[in-house]
């Protein structure tokens, strides 16, 4: 539930100085676009106090370490068989140049 102070917030018109700059009715450019204003937007998901800023930065945080990983553990595999297989491709091809032609 949303906490009257941040409702009242939430509901209150728009500045003028918004309006304006959005092309509201007060300045003769039809009317108010819809939905909340970028100011209450702001307010509406912008941290108040250290907790919420630190619970942002761990989520955050979170997220992008665990899309990293998912990432190095759907590759990884992959690009480590590759390697080796080029490895053992190229020492291959060493050990038949450095062959005598009479063993080949």
């Amino acid at each position: 539930m949303i906490p009257a102070r941040e409702l009242a917030v939430l509901s209150a018109s728009p500045p003028a100085s918004v309006i304006a700059r959005f092309g509201g009715e007060r300045c003769g450019g039809g009317p108010a676009p819809a939905g909340p204003t970028p100011l209450a937007r702001s307010r509406m998901f912008a941290p108040t106090d250290p907790a919420r800023e630190y619970e942002k930065l761990a989520f955050t945080f979170c997220s992008r370490l665990g899309t990293t990983g998912l990432i190095a553990w759907a590759l990884g595999p992959p690009l480590f068989v590759l390697i080796v297989a080029v490895v053992a491709i190229v020492l291959y091809l060493k050990s038949s140049r450095t062959r005598p032609p009479s063993e080949r």
